[in-house]
């Protein structure tokens, strides 16, 4: 008996010498399990411009505020306790709703599908410096990027860089490139360069159309806006405008100040405003001579449908048709079959599409033959221009 007491007394101490070793080497509760304020700094930041803020996890309930592009905001550690399908950026997204706090300490809840952990989405190419990629954001995320309004309304993919600031939170330092682009084949770039959250240098924006091109610049100093420019070539034109200290720093800005320049001896203008007929103005007369004949289109315009629901306080078009008239004042000669191309532009003077319609009719001599024909158009339509191609003889 006095042996088995001697080898228990043995075995405790041999146990007691390794929980102290233990202790010694710092080995303790807050080592095994996740510190949950590690949790409470999380940083995400929002994928999508004007994310709701919610005052609880539901659709329905109330909203309390948005978050910009980019905004970050603290994760808090708390989840709904059930997940939801919610489209962001048209893309259907299952997650949970999380509780956040904004930097200026407003609490309430997100859904988390609006939302990425800020350390996957920057690369950190330095102790300070950081840089990361977009793919497929809208106007809206492009204007908060760039502070400045973009009103080309496409789809952009680019990237940017950013340094951190004497408050940690990261802001616009360094090359940035974005292309964007649409199903009409209009394509995008823009460059430029920002040092500690101010533009520098020269902004550069070069649009390539369906038959149209043109490039804008913005000169920044110490970030202001010194001068913007845009030259460029559309419907056989060459055309240039220069605005020194302009209004409004914007590409689209400098490129309305050009197109509503008082001055009739202004090639851009005449490109623009040429043989056009604005988008709900129908007073006005689209008269075009057929090259090589005495045909004429008199009255040529489009006319629209409209639902008797409005959608965003505006009423959506439903349906569209084009007409007008086409004059014969030849003495003898008869035609058919008249052909006719309608180009549409967006408000930013950008051609999104051409079409070509054929008017099956006869033009009889000293005749003026009514015509009315179906018609698309496409979306962002603002203004259109018709015109004749080619008719046969009958």
């Amino acid at each position: 008996m006095k042996t088995l007491f001697t080898l228990l007394f043995v075995v405790c101490l041999f146990y007691s010498c390794q929980t102290s070793n233990s202790s010694d080497k710092g080995v303790s509760l807050s080592d095994l399990m996740e510190d949950e304020n590690d949790f409470q700094d999380q940083k995400f930041i929002s994928i999508v411009s004007g994310l709701k803020i919610r005052s609880v996890p539901d659709v329905e309930s109330e909203i309390i505020a948005t978050l910009n592009f980019e905004e970050e905001v603290t994760y808090l550690n708390e989840d709904s306790d059930f997940k939801e399908k919610l489209k962001i950026n048209g893309e259907l997204k299952y997650d949970t709703w999380k509780k956040i706090k904004t930097n200026y300490g407003l609490e309430g809840w997100v859904f988390g599908g609006g939302l990425e952990d800020s350390e996957k989405i920057y690369t950190q190419d330095d102790e300070n410096f950081f840089s990361r990629s977009y793919s497929g954001i809208k106007k809206e995320e492009l204007s908060e990027i760039l502070n400045m309004i973009i009103e080309d309304n496409l789809r952009y993919d680019g990237t940017g860089s950013f340094i951190k600031n004497e408050n940690g939170r990261l802001i616009n330092h360094g090359d940035f490139t974005f292309k964007g682009r649409n199903e009409y084949g209009v394509t995008v770039d823009i460059k430029g360069q920002f040092e500690n959250g101010m533009p520098i240098g020269l902004f550069e924006r070069n649009l390539k159309g369906y038959e149209n091109g043109n490039t804008t610049l913005l000169n920044f100093k110490n970030g202001k806006c010194l001068w913007g420019s845009i030259s460029g070539s559309g419907e056989g034109m060459d055309y240039h405008h220069k605005e020194e200290n302009p209004k409004e720093c914007s590409f689209y800005f400098i490129e309305k100040a050009m197109v509503e320049k008082d001055n009739s001896d202004n090639v851009a203008q005449r490109a623009y405003a040429n043989n056009t007929e604005s988008r709900g103005n129908n007073n006005n007369t689209n008269y075009s001579e057929f090259p090589g004949s005495s045909l004429k289109l008199v009255n040529a315009k489009i006319n629209y449908t409209y639902s008797k629901k409005k959608i965003f306080k505006k009423q959506k078009v439903t349906g569209n048709e084009i007409t007008g008239y086409i004059s014969n004042n030849a003495q003898r000669t008869s035609f058919k079959d008249a052909k006719l191309n309608v180009k549409f532009y967006s408000k930013s003077n950008t051609l999104l599409s051409s079409k070509e319609i054929i008017i099956y009719e006869k033009f009889f001599p000293g005749a003026q033959t009514f015509f009315k024909k179906k018609i698309f158009l496409p979306n962002e339509t603002y203004r259109y221009n018709i015109s004749f191609v080619t008719a046969s003889y009958l």
